[in-house]
């Protein structure tokens, strides 16, 4: 056991190893939603131990779609029930760099 798994069996949490492939980091193929389902990139990290959750998968097209960052009201935008990301909805990208002024 590591120490990180003794502190967090505390609280009931447990380690679940996911080994990415395509990305620096997991949170660039993987964010958790709001709802408690994952938005992710299954072709940057294995996703065959993320038992119990809804996952949602972004585009081939769109591959860094599932790096986000969530803002206040969370929503997911959908058109005639299909998940919709920035480029389908015309939004282009949807980054943005905020300075301090």
């Amino acid at each position: 056991m590591t120490a990180l798994e003794a502190v967090v069996r505390r609280y009931g949490y447990q380690i679940v190893l996911a080994p990415v492939l395509q990305c620096l980091h997991l949170k660039t193929a993987c964010t958790a939603l709001p709802d408690q389902s994952l938005l992710i990139n299954p072709a940057w990290f294995d996703v065959r131990d993320l038992r119990g959750f809804e996952l949602v998968a972004v585009p081939e097209a769109e591959p860094w779609a599932a790096n986000v960052a969530l803002v206040g009201k969370h929503r997911r935008l959908y058109e005639n029930g299909v998940l919709k990301f920035p480029t389908a909805l015309g939004l282009g990208c949807a980054r943005r760099w905020i300075g301090r002024s």
